[in-house]
């Protein structure tokens, strides 16, 4: 049976092992990328490198474009066609997330003898209620819609729109210095807003279609490119990947109210009931420290 050039034997147990290439090494972190195969049958281990092989091969290609990209010049602005572009795909990962929801489906409880009681069938991922749903929906439109009537730049959809500018197939990368900033931000809050205006219709059960991804935005006469057509491959699992990058703040406070419940509920498995007085409680202390700018 021939071999794999990365195919080698320590002891009893097969590994992984691939030196990283010249163009790259110096700025990859390490020269080499071994690991072990966890396996001591020569034929599995030879199955599980090929896959390995393949896996590390795209690390490094993704390494090559992280360099190109930092490499590329930053735009100065963007065009007004762009930020409208941007605008329309935010809305339509939001909206479209909002229906993942939905298919996942929600947990279901009942009141009993003054608990919650779960009555739907436990899952591997715990799920929030149809009501917990509700609330995080309003709060965050709350929060939203308080900072854009005062004009406040939002460090949360700053964050969401340093992450849109790098998903693939956008890849634009903005000077820090930007007077594009505080109009794209704000461009995202007017997304959030008009995405949850549809989601409480469909809170009602009302039929709103996830509106089409955008097309590219056409080209300015000055400096800033192609928004690629390739926006089509940003689906919900990237969104969901990026989403993961928001401000320390933002990120644990919406974690906890999106999943105190759910957490509770889980952590009284055993006999299946939910006490929950002091959720409400957290709830309102983190939307307090969201409103005074703590949560940054």
């Amino acid at each position: 049976m021939p071999g794999h050039t990365r195919l080698y034997r320590r002891g009893a147990v097969y590994y992984h092992r691939a030196a990283v290439p010249q163009d790259i090494i110096a700025t990859y972190g390490k020269r080499e990328e071994t690991f072990s195969l966890k396996t001591r049958d020569y034929s599995e281990a030879l199955c599980r490198v090929k896959i390995e092989a393949v896996r590390v091969d795209r690390l490094f290609d993704e390494h090559r474009l992280r360099l190109a990209r930092e490499r590329e010049e930053k735009l100065h602005e963007l065009t007004p066609e762009q930020i409208a572009t941007i605008k329309a795909l935010y809305l339509h990962h939001l909206l479209d997330e909002d229906e993942e929801v939905r298919i996942d489906g929600f947990e279901e409880v009942e009141d009993h003898e003054g608990q919650s009681v779960l009555v739907s069938p436990q899952q591997f991922d715990p799920r929030q209620t149809f009501e917990e749903y509700k609330m995080l929906v309003e709060d965050m439109d709350e929060i939203t819609r308080f900072n854009m009537a005062r004009g406040k730049a939002d460090p949360f959809y700053r964050s969401e729109a340093e992450e849109v500018l790098s998903w693939e197939g956008i890849d634009l990368r903005l000077d820090p210095s930007s007077p594009s900033w505080p109009r794209l931000t704000r461009a995202l809050q007017e997304a959030s807003v008009e995405a949850r205006e549809a989601i409480r219709r469909r809170n009602k059960g009302d039929v709103v279609p996830t509106p089409d991804a955008p097309q590219a935005a056409p080209q300015s006469v000055h400096e800033a490119p192609l928004l690629s057509a390739a926006i089509k491959l940003c689906r919900r699992t990237s969104w969901t990947r990026y989403r993961v990058t928001l401000s320390e703040g933002w990120q644990d406070a919406m974690a906890t109210v999106a999943t105190g419940l759910t957490c509770l509920r889980r952590t009284s498995s055993a006999s299946n009931t939910l006490t929950c007085e002091n959720v409400d409680e957290l709830r309102q202390s983190l939307l307090n420290k969201a409103f005074s700018g703590e949560l940054t």
